[in-house]
């Protein structure tokens, strides 16, 4: 890259940073200018414009320069020698020192904004909460990149899974900013190590990198509903998706869960402190079923309920999943008349579903009968329940399609059924690419 290209992206930059910031401000000087009373809040408000640019500037340096981020460039770049290694045609998407620079001048950009608004008065500037804006543009550039780089690390579980567990011991239990940089370093570079396994693998490790036009063309189909299940013995074979196993699923559910572990736990850990703030302790409430407000018996019938209603939903929802299209072979007059109540092929899909519920019920009256501590627990417990049996692989779908005990049906009834034959029907003609 020569010299003269580097000054006149500079230019350019430069001309960026002056017009976006000088229109907005001069702006807010015209409105001030009409109405001086709203000098300090229309000042303060337009600090905060550094913190959205930061946050656009730091995103754009991913999403404009990753290859993954841009279909277009990262076909073309498909068909170039280029491996992972060397430089990027369009340049490199981490961050550089020409980008440190343009966060010095939105921070300068906020500061000064600060100090027309307290009338030039560095004593009144401190005094106020709202110079943590400054360092706040540094923080929210380097939290939009992290983000950013994160959606880009491409199909790795591994790395996104270790980030999803990693990401709340940047503020729990310590909120300690120091502690707090240190865990995002870390998390930097498991998502750069993901980056790197999966730029190393280019362009071999996507699916929709290397796709021909038939299975694009299947794909298309597919998701019109033409073609697929129910109509998977007479079509075409579609490519499956990947499969996910009892330990993905393991690994899922305990993320989830220690997600609503941490969360219920800070809520706790506040209304605690509350709690002793008053000279209470979590016995008084448990005594008292109403205490300053708080009705601790029916908190905890609220919560059994909002814990039944997602078993509850997250079991139909599996349910409706394997059943969309297959309708039992016989009806419920058929099982009564022929003495066969219970079909073993078919009614094994209702086994996990219906053992969802009530092994999710018992637990939450096991767990407020043993009253476990913290009580953050409890929630989490459930949560890793749920979801744990709503997606185990039992029974998997290609098994359910090929041993299943059903006949195959529309869903939505005959007016479906027939709009369905008719967009078949004028789909005869098609010829898929590659066939003669």
């Amino acid at each position: 890259m020569s010299i003269q290209y580097k000054m006149n992206y500079v230019i350019k930059v430069l001309i960026l940073l002056a017009v976006v910031l000088a229109v907005p401000f001069a702006l807010v000087c015209l409105l001030v200018w009409f109405d001086p009373d709203t000098r300090e809040g229309a000042f303060t408000a337009l600090s905060c414009f550094s913190v959205i640019f930061a946050i656009i500037y730091s995103s754009g340096r991913v999403f404009v320069y990753h290859p993954y981020a841009r279909k277009k460039y990262r076909e073309w770049l498909a068909w170039t020698p280029w491996t992972y290694g060397k430089p990027l045609p369009l340049g490199t998407f981490h961050p550089k020192w020409g980008d440190l620079f343009v966060l010095v001048v939105l921070a300068g950009y906020a500061m000064l904004c600060l100090y027309i608004a307290t009338d030039w008065n560095p004593d009144s500037l401190m005094s106020v909460e709202s110079w943590m804006i400054v360092p706040g543009v540094f923080a929210a550039a380097i939290l939009a990149y992290l983000i950013s780089l994160f959606m880009t690390i491409g199909d790795d579980p591994v790395t996104t899974q270790t980030v999803w567990a990693l990401l709340p011991l940047s503020f729990y239990p310590h909120q300690n900013p120091w502690i707090a940089a240190g865990v995002l370093t870390v998390i930097y570079i498991v998502i750069r190590i993901g980056i790197r396994r999966t730029l190393g693998k280019f362009p071999w490790n996507r699916d929709d990198w290397n796709d021909t036009s038939r299975q694009a063309f299947l794909r298309k189909l597919a998701h019109s509903g033409l073609i697929g299940w129910p109509y998977r013995q007479i079509g075409p074979e579609l490519p499956e998706g990947n499969k996910t196993t009892i330990l993905q699923t393991l690994v899922y559910s305990l993320i989830s869960a220690w997600w609503m572990f941490v969360i219920f736990h800070l809520v706790e850990m506040r209304f605690m402190a509350e709690l002793e703030t008053n000279g209470l302790t979590i016995q008084d409430l448990t005594n008292s079923t109403d205490h300053q407000g708080v009705n601790l018996e029916g908190m905890l019938n609220f919560f059994k309920w909002c814990v039944l209603v997602a078993a509850i939903f997250a079991s139909l929802n599996k349910v409706i999943l394997f059943i969309s299209g297959a309708r039992p072979p016989i009806n419920l007059r058929g099982r009564i008349m022929t003495r066969r109540l219970i079909i073993p092929g078919y009614d094994k899909l209702f086994v996990v579903p219906i053992l969802n519920v009530l092994l999710t019920w018992a637990l939450v009256e096991l767990l407020l009968y043993v009253n476990i501590r913290p009580l953050a627990l409890s929630p989490a417990i459930c949560l890793f329940t749920i979801l744990f049996l709503l997606m185990l692989p039992y029974p998997s779908t290609k098994q359910w399609r090929y041993t299943g005990h059903f006949s195959i049906g529309i869903r939505g009834g005959p007016s479906q059924s027939e709009s369905a034959q008719r967009a078949r029907a004028q789909q005869v003609q098609i010829r898929l690419p590659g066939c003669n």
